[in-house]
């Protein structure tokens, strides 16, 4: 079943990721979805705008955390950094059409766009910011510290 679904009209082609069971997570599998529809938009001379939006309740969850702690390791490393720079680089202009809750990694792949809309009722967050932080790792070393 495929994750990504794209649709060419008049110079638009919209994207959607349409993993509704895994809340549209940067999985490998997906990624490697989403990229390959960007290499085509990108050498299409037919596609002026890209449009990515989302099937389902929730835009993206962010990175698909259930891989990192698999036995199955999956493939394709998911690198966001680069997902998300390859619109910067692109001559496309690309809009997130945001249709549903958008968190974490999702907040990076809307920003990332060139311009984002968002439906009315739409949940934006950093969901990591619940994890906390260990206060030893945050602490200054005065040793190494200069003023």
């Amino acid at each position: 079943m495929a994750l990504v679904e794209t649709d060419l009209d008049g110079g638009v082609l919209t994207v959607t990721m349409v993993d509704e069971d895994n809340r549209n997570a940067l999985s490998s599998a997906l990624v490697g979805e989403l990229v390959a529809a960007l290499d085509v938009a990108d050498a299409d001379p037919a596609v002026r705008v890209v449009v990515l939006t989302n099937s389902g309740r929730v835009f993206c969850a962010g990175v698909d955390l259930s891989e990192r702690s698999s036995v199955d390791k999956p493939t394709v490393k998911v690198d966001a950094a680069d997902l998300f720079s390859r619109f910067r680089r692109s001559p496309k202009v690309y809009v997130g059409r945001i249709a549903g809750h958008c968190v974490a990694g999702g907040m990076g792949l809307a920003a990332a766009m060139d311009l984002s809309v968002a439906v009315e009722d739409t949940r934006f967050g950093f969901t990591e910011v619940r994890r906390g932080v260990d206060r030893k790792s945050t602490r200054l070393n005065s040793s190494h510290t200069s003023i």
